[in-house]
């Protein structure tokens, strides 16, 4: 909790406040990280338009999250089914972009008519709306999308190019739009195999795709900084050239031996972890989490580690940092220094300062072979997704 200016008011005119447990909502605070957030406007300054896209904590949405900063750069694209924090990746703030809208309890659709139309004047029935929401998310997730546009995308909103191989965008879309939102359930033992050889990323060669012959845009509506910047809604525009215009305006993980070396797969290579681990172990110290990106180790204490974590899991990246810098760091004990930083010293005095280092460490043995595997598949998806461009 934190002295906001709401609450400070409240305090100063002895308003009681009375917890409601429904207030209390899952919300995804960095990559592959959820949080608890009492979503309540009594704590939270600027709750926004946040209250049309989850009201309550069984709300079906999906947001389409990318970083815009200043100067203006487009980078990162991220889908979640749950609330995200504004600062998800980067202080300046993110742009949230979502496929419905709740008003007076009713869903409905965040794609214009016009823009469903178009799709479908292009793509015919496979244009959907579930389709079209995926199809964006890999199309801004291209690499090559986003250095052809670079220059485009510095002064500018995205534009959706509309490509030849729509299938293919749809079909990579919805898989990393999977890997985005269910990355707790993902089971690194699940992939099917062959006669025992490994699968390997299936790509359709359907050739080389031309320029666009119009492009899709995602229209500015409104803001709101509760936990994201700006909703937009998705809209279309036809154009007859051949460049992008301006705009006008914890789970189900197989646990392995101590010391074995577990195979995990992902939809493209096997990966072999070395994983060691003895959770009765408990160290005095508990400041040791390290990760060794050269090495490929985590080193958690004396007795806990996971090793050969491929070099390939780290070129997945979301802002600055690899996903499992992103873990590593927020799970990581914290420093206090009472005699710099007041809050520290409260801390300590109230004995909030605890950190329950078993829980977390079993914890993360589930989570980090999951993203080691879902950051090794997502590169390679990059990889065709440049490709198709």
């Amino acid at each position: 909790m934190k002295w906001s200016e709401h609450l400070k008011k409240q305090l100063i005119q002895n308003k009681e406040i009375k917890f409601n447990k429904k207030s209390i909502v899952k919300c995804l605070y960095r990559p592959f990280i959820y949080q608890y957030l009492y979503f309540s406007n009594k704590f939270c300054d600027r709750l926004s338009f946040n209250k049309f896209l989850f009201p309550n904590e069984n709300s079906e949405n999906l947001t389409l999250n990318f970083q815009v900063s200043t100067p203006r750069r487009y980078t990162d694209c991220f889908v979640s089914n749950k609330m995200i924090d504004l600062n998800f990746t980067v202080i300046a703030g993110i742009v949230s972009v979502p496929l419905y809208v709740y008003e007076n309890g009713e869903k409905k659709l965040n794609i214009t008519d016009y823009a469903i139309k178009e799709f479908q004047k292009k793509y015919k029935d496979k244009a959907t709306a579930e389709n079209i929401f995926a199809y964006c998310h890999a199309v801004l997730s291209s690499p090559k999308y986003q250095k052809e546009y670079e220059e485009n995308l510095k002064i500018d909103y995205p534009r959706i190019p509309f490509y030849k191989n729509f299938d293919r965008f749809v079909e990579l879309g919805k898989r990393l739009i999977k890997l985005q939102t269910e990355f707790e359930n993902f089971d690194c033992h699940a992939v099917a195999r062959n006669d025992g050889e490994e699968n390997s990323a299936r790509n359709d060669g359907s050739g080389v795709l031309s320029k666009q012959e119009s492009h899709c845009e995602i229209n500015q509506t409104s803001h709101y900084e509760a936990n994201a910047e700006v909703i937009q809604k998705i809209d279309c525009h036809a154009d007859n050239n051949n460049n992008v215009a301006l705009a006008h305006c914890v789970n189900n993980s197989k646990k392995s031996a101590q010391g074995v070396s577990t195979p995990c797969y992902s939809a493209t290579e096997k990966i072999n972890l070395k994983i060691e681990k003895d959770f009765k172990y408990m160290p005095e110290d508990f400041s040791m989490i390290k990760l060794n990106k050269e090495k490929g180790i985590i080193i958690f204490d004396g007795k806990n580690r996971i090793e050969n974590i491929p070099k390939k899991a780290f070129d997945y990246k979301i802002g600055t940092r690899s996903a499992l810098d992103w873990i590593i760091d927020y799970y990581k004990p914290k420093k206090l220094n009472p005699q710099k930083e007041l809050h520290h010293k409260t801390l300590i005095e109230n004995g909030l300062n605890s950190y329950d280092y078993k829980n977390i460490r079993e914890y993360l043995f589930e989570l980090i072979p999951k993203v080691i595997n879902i950051s090794v598949e997502t590169v390679d998806i990059f990889k065709e997704l440049e490709k198709l461009n």
